[in-house]
């Protein structure tokens, strides 16, 4: 019933008075432009005042000292967190029953035994909720003092509860009024009829007016969910023309209202009268079809104009407005996904999404503005698909559930601080969805995750990075760079879940196609190990695209070593590491840079223990890389060792190089098996690399533990590559290389030990640079094959003979003069048992003066050596110059010496000559200048050899010795010296069993570390005679105490700890036997560093006002008896650290956790006390 219905009209007493009206629908067609500050109306009987900032009618003034708008606000605050605004409560209320997050509002005071039967009010206004998946109502107390507030609230409440009780009612009657409506179908569509002929309307119209009166009854709330402002309401009815009403209303108390009927000529009255209202109610400016000028009604002709909605795309507001229609899912009715367009939806002047605009699954939402999530998580409902025309989301959590995303690829749809969580079904991800900002400060870690959070392991992904950009990254551990210490040797702890916090990536889904054109660059680190991007566990994994991704191999930071007192700065930091996956395709990309490998093909490591103990994970299997740069990797550009490998057509540089500070194995590609003696399978297999280019590496290839010795089919093949950096083939097998150029083979280093142990190494038609014949000659020995390969060696080298010498025999070797150039021996010496030794002597020779150059001795196994092989190697004299001649001579070092071992020694003996070309008579010229021909020049030198007594080298024949070795030995004592050029030489000394160098500028041997030579491994009581030898010039020097199992530094004065303190009174205690022997100082700290098990019998005085402070380790057994000790940390549960029985007195301020106080506790020196002082 409307205003003009009742002729209410505003009281001339009070301006502010607006009228009464049934509907706030009613008010807004009164009043489009709502009201003033102090205007209020009133709907129902219920006094409803006008919000200026809400611009809406309100059961509240918000004017009374902001206490509504406090409400106000608490109830939005639980809507943005999802919750939905059930009503009002007073203490009968009964809640909604299976729903979560609603909650209610409550001031009454008293027990809501509905709610539980220990939820009461006093003197407090509250929230009730009950969250998700709970079965407990929560109370929210809002922060409102004044109890004479909370009167007002509750008598607000009260007004509003009665109002609804009401409305209910009419509900109740109105329901069943409209039951009878059914019963008179043909009677209705005959009014119908009469209808549309009386006011020669079109059947459109009557239905327009049809929706009208739903519009009236819209105004009613549901009966489960009330609010501030009453959304609309719509019984489960169909108000066709088709209704008729039989029946008679019921009053509020469900008692038939017997004298009132609605008859079906009542029904077509009121049909009537709404149109006339429509007519009479017309808007000021207006027009009907008499108002048109003549002009217009010409230009219209007969033609009709039609702004009526459809009810299906589009509908009307409350306010008469044309709006696009949201739609309802209903499989039922064949609707397809429901529609809902989100409007703007204005939270203290910023557009927001809520929760609650986001509830029906099945939907399309469709988001046309920018919105702000005001850190809200938003949980998209299931199956649903948010389609982004020119809107877009920022500053909060998006959860998806089975969510779709339409949206151009060129349009940002996430703003900065988003976060993308749940399940999503997107097929195509762009990074240009999301902010980006170009700064060189911005570090895009956040922003490549919620990229890659939008994929799923169960649905196809293509994610694209298009965009124009460079995505700046970085490690975000910054922790403790020496991890290396702490784990040694055993390194592959660092690719465990342990040690995680090293992947900066671990956002790759099964299922995933990356298509990677633009610019990925890792900021500088001083960790000497990262991952990039780690992938375990995954399959079909494709990575495409003209991009680069690449570490920070050039701009490391070299600050932190990787392991304590080193200068290793570590190896593990692999661009790309696939770890146990499966149909892996990389194409077209640049991977570069990385401070370890730049890919790694490999198993996941599960648990490791040790190189032979662990649990490793399968290889990766089916793997194609194809077509891509990897550049300037330091250690290695790929690692693999997987299963069905293809390598095609790429392109190695810089890999290992100098320029990025290499380390081993410095290679463009690694075929290694690092974890074959703990999971045979995990190793290369089925392997094939072809037509890839080389330049500029350190080592093209390396290989070390190719496969298993006893497989039966090759590893790794290798076809058509073109190599111009050696090849460093280790200890290997069932490696094959095809049509290659091979510039030299080496090793790790550089010697013919790793040779020997490979097996099944096969060169065909491969062209080598340089090859040493020995390879050749011994290559059946070890089941290795050259076929058909070529080398220039077979001219440069010559292979003298096979010969043995006998005790005191020698070989004597003559040399032809004139004779320039360079002569390198090389003397492959064979002991009686089989061990061999390599003597590899350089020389420079001339007609009147000739030297030893360089001589060096390596062995298969060890190439370490020590002047004690000297018996038992072959030994190269200097030159000596003999009837003009150069003679020089081999001989055991054992007969050298004197102490030569019994049996012949088999010499395998290579020459190598590099003769220059030099004039050594010149011819007859007539002219000034030098002859042009006619001069005699140099040439090859024929070589003679004999075997001779070794009693006929004459005596001024000088043999090399300490000169040979890497390492020398002997006995150092305080006058020990070495010749000056012996600057730099490892000296082994054999009293203490320890490296040293001969320092020939200070004449001394020093330390690895710099400090003089000294014993570094001392016992606890050496430490005072030590003080004396010490000066303050070794200050930092360090000392190993090997009883006590810890280390100390030298300060010029005195011994320190590694942390600072000072040793002596910070004892460290590593075993049961110090700990028994050593405590025995009053007044000091000892450390208990491990688990100390002491007899059952065994009782310790400890001495007086000690602390044991313990660092990792425990106290078990035998009996304990304290003397004003003190235990560390301090506030412990003693228990945890002491299982010993424990007697004697704590010191003063001991504080302990009692477990069965549940609280600290003090000791005061007489009595245990809590915080408070209390005795306990």
């Amino acid at each position: 019933m409307s205003e003009k219905d009742n002729n209410v009209m505003p009281l001339a007493t009070d301006p502010h008075n607006l009228g009464e009206f049934d509907n706030v629908y009613d008010a807004m067609r009164r009043y489009p432009n709502g009201g003033v500050d102090g205007d209020y109306i009133y709907i129902l009987g219920v006094q409803h005042f006008w919000n200026v900032n809400r611009q809406s009618w309100g059961i509240l003034k918000d004017k009374e000292d902001n206490l509504v708008q406090m409400v106000e606000d608490f109830i939005g605050l639980f809507e943005r967190r999802g919750y939905v605004f059930a009503g009002y409560a007073l203490p009968d209320t009964t809640p909604v029953s299976g729903l979560d997050n609603i909650f209610y509002i409550a001031a009454k005071n008293g027990i809501y035994t509905h709610f539980g039967s220990d939820l009461k009010l006093l003197n407090e206004v509250a929230i009730l909720r009950k969250p998700r998946r709970s079965s407990i109502w929560i109370k929210d107390s809002m922060d409102i003092p004044n109890s004479e507030r909370i009167d007002v609230i509750d008598d607000a409440i009260s007004r509003i509860n009665v109002d609804i009780e009401t409305i209910k009612s009419a509900i109740i009657g109105m329901e069943n009024d409209l039951d009878g409506v059914h019963d008179s179908i043909d009677d209705i569509n005959k009014d119908i009829d009469a209808f549309k002929k009386e006011t020669s309307e079109n059947f459109e119209e009557v239905n327009s007016d049809l929706d009208k009166v739903e519009k009236r009854l819209d105004y009613i709330p549901k009966e489960s969910f009330l609010s501030a402002r009453p959304a609309g309401f719509k019984p489960d009815i169909d108000l066709t023309p088709e209704i008729t009403v039989d029946r008679a209303w019921r009053d509020h108390e469900g008692n038939v209202i017997r004298d009132t009927y609605i008859t079906r000529r009542g029904l077509r009255n009121e049909i009537i009268d709404i149109t006339n209202q429509q007519v009479t109610d017309l808007k000021p400016g207006s027009v009907d079809p008499d108002d048109l000028s003549e002009a217009t009604k010409q230009l219209i002709g007969n033609k009709s104009i039609t702004n009526l909605p459809d009810e299906e795309d589009i509908t009307v507001t409350d306010n008469q407005t044309l709006k696009l229609k949201d739609k309802e899912y209903a499989p039922k009715d064949y609707s397809g996904m429901g529609r809902v367009y989100l409007r703007k939806h204005y939270v203290n002047g910023v557009n927001t999404l809520t929760q609650h605009m986001m509830r029906k699954p099945n939907t399309i939402y469709i988001i046309q503005y920018d919105y702000c999530l005001a850190g809200q998580t938003i949980e998209v409902p299931e199956n649903c698909v948010l389609d982004f025309q020119g809107g877009s989301l920022r500053n909060g959590c998006v959860c998806g559930n089975k969510t779709k995303i339409s949206s151009k690829k060129d349009c940002m749809i996430f703003g900065d601080q988003i976060e993308i969580q749940g399940n999503w079904k997107v097929k195509n991800i762009y990074d240009g969805w999301f902010y980006f900002n170009d700064s060189s400060e911005y570090v895009s870690n956040n922003l490549i995750k919620q990229i890659f959070a939008l994929s799923d392991d169960s649905f196809y992904n293509v994610i694209h990075f298009d965009e124009n950009r460079t995505y700046r990254i970085s490690l975000q551990y910054n922790g403790n760079a020496n991890l290396g210490t702490h784990i040694r040797p055993n390194y592959a702890k660092l690719y465990t879940k342990e040690y995680s916090f090293l992947r900066v990536f671990d956002v790759f889904t099964s299922n995933t196609h990356w298509i990677m054109n633009n610019r990925i660059q890792m900021l500088s680190t001083n960790q000497g190990a990262y991952m990039l991007f780690y992938i375990e566990d995954k399959e079909n994994i494709t990575i495409t695209g003209s991009g680069s991704i690449l570490g920070e191999a050039r701009s490391h930071s070299y600050s932190v070593p990787f392991v304590d007192n080193s200068t290793y700065y570590g190896e593990y930091g692999e661009v790309l590491m696939f770890a146990s996956c499966n149909n892996i395709i990389l194409r077209d990309l640049t991977i570069g840079e990385s401070f370890g490998d730049g890919i790694a093909i490999v198993p996941k490591i599960v648990k490791y223990i040790s190189s032979t103990e662990g649990i490793i994970g399968p290889p990766c299997k089916n793997v194609e890389i194809d077509n891509v740069k990897i550049l300037y990797n330091r250690r290695n550009g790929i690692w693999t060792a997987g299963h069905n490998v293809k390598l095609v057509n790429c392109y190695f540089e810089g890999n290992g190089s100098d320029e990025i500070r290499g380390t081993a194995p410095r290679c463009g590609i690694d075929f290694e098996s690092d974890y074959i003696s703990i999971n045979k399978n995990a190793v290369n297999k089925n392997t094939v690399m072809s037509n890839c280019t080389f330049y500029r590496n350190k080592y093209d290839v390396s290989s070390f533990d190719c496969t298993n010795e006893d497989s039966t089919e090759y590893g790794v093949v290798i076809n058509n590559c073109m190599f111009t950096a050696p090849l460093r083939i280790n200890r290997t097998y069932w490696l094959k290389f095809n049509n290659c150029y091979i510039p030299q083979l080496s090793s790790h280093d550089n010697g013919i030990g790793s040779w020997v142990y490979s097996k099944n190494v096969v060169y065909e038609n491969c062209q080598f640079g340089e090859l040493y014949p020995y390879l050749i000659a011994k290559a059946k020995e070890y089941d290795n094959k050259f076929i058909n390969c070529t080398y220039p060696e077979d001219t440069k080298y010559e292979t003298l003979f096979e010969l043995g010498i006998d005790k005191a025999q020698a070989i004597k070797f003559t040399f032809d003069t004139p004779l320039y150039g360079k002569v390198d021996f090389k003397v492959i010496s064979t002991m009686i048992d089989g061990f061999y030794y390599i003597n590899e002597t350089k020389y420079l020779l001339g007609n009147t003066r000739s030297s030893l150059v360089d001589t060096k001795i390596y062995n298969r196994s060890d190439t370490t050596s020590y002047s004690r092989m000297y018996n038992k190697i072959s030994v190269l004299s200097y030159p000596n110059i003999e009837n003009d001649k150069i003679v020089i001579y081999l001989a055991n070092g054992g007969d050298i010496e004197g102490d030569r071992i019994d049996g012949v020694i088999t010499n395998d003996i290579f020459l190598s000559s590099n003769i220059k070309y030099s004039i050594i008579k010149r011819g007859e010229s007539s002219g000034s200048g030098p002859a042009i021909s006619g001069n005699v020049c140099s040439k090859v030198s024929t070589l003679k050899c004999e075997i001779i007594n070794i009693d006929k080298i004459p005596s001024n024949v000088k043999f090399p010795k300490n000169e040979m070795f890497k390492n020398i030995e002997g006995e150092s004592s305080s006058d020990f010296v070495l010749p000056n050029n012996f600057g730099g030489k490892m000296f082994y000394d054999v009293n203490y069993k320890t490296l040293a160098i001969w320092d020939s500028f200070q004449k001394k041997l020093v330390d690895c570390d710099g400090y003089s030579h000294i014993n570094r491994k001392i016992y606890y009581g050496d430490l005072e005679g030590l003080k004396s030898k010490l000066s303050k010039n070794d200050l930092g020097i360090s000392f190993y105490i090997i009883d006590l199992a810890s280390t100390v530094f030298w300060v010029g004065d005195m011994f320190m700890n590694i942390d600072g303190s000072v040793f002596s009174n910070n004892i460290p205690i590593p075993s049961k036997y110090a700990f028994m022997n050593f405590i025995t100082e009053n007044n000091v700290t000892y450390v208990i560093k491990n688990n100390i098990v002491l007899e059952d019998d065994y009782t310790l005085n400890l001495p007086n006002n000690i602390t044991l402070k313990f660092d990792g380790g425990t106290l078990h057994g035998g009996k304990i008896v304290l003397d004003n000790t003190k235990i560390l940390p301090n506030g412990c549960i003693l228990k945890d650290f002491i299982k010993s029985e424990i007697s004697g007195t704590y010191a003063k301020g001991q504080c302990l956790y009692d477990t069965t106080l549940n609280k600290p506790k003090w000791w005061n020196g007489t009595n245990w006390v809590d915080a408070t002082g209390a005795t306990v």
